[in-house]
């Protein structure tokens, strides 16, 4: 089972991958964030082994949250998302 957490502040966009994810088998969303601090506490409690991060959140440029749950979650794999 692949746990995935999705970061993104767009709740449509959000609701769209989950719904598209969860129809595999394989795959489980254990959370949800909408921003840096939010991902920050999903990330206390989620089980996580893939993250689907947001290139431009709001506050903070998702190369700088990848960097920062890089050193709190090393074994975290993070996949990068963009409307460019």
């Amino acid at each position: 089972m692949i746990q995935v957490v999705l970061c993104d502040d767009h709740a449509v966009l959000r609701r769209g991958i989950r719904d598209t994810l969860t129809e595999s088998p394989d795959i489980h969303v254990t959370g949800e964030a909408g921003s840096y601090p939010e991902l920050r506490e999903v990330l206390r409690t989620a089980a996580c082994d893939v993250l689907l991060l947001d290139l431009n959140l709001p506050g903070r440029s998702g190369l700088e949250v990848m960097a920062s749950v890089k050193e709190t979650h090393p074994d975290i794999k993070v996949l990068i998302v963009s409307m460019y």
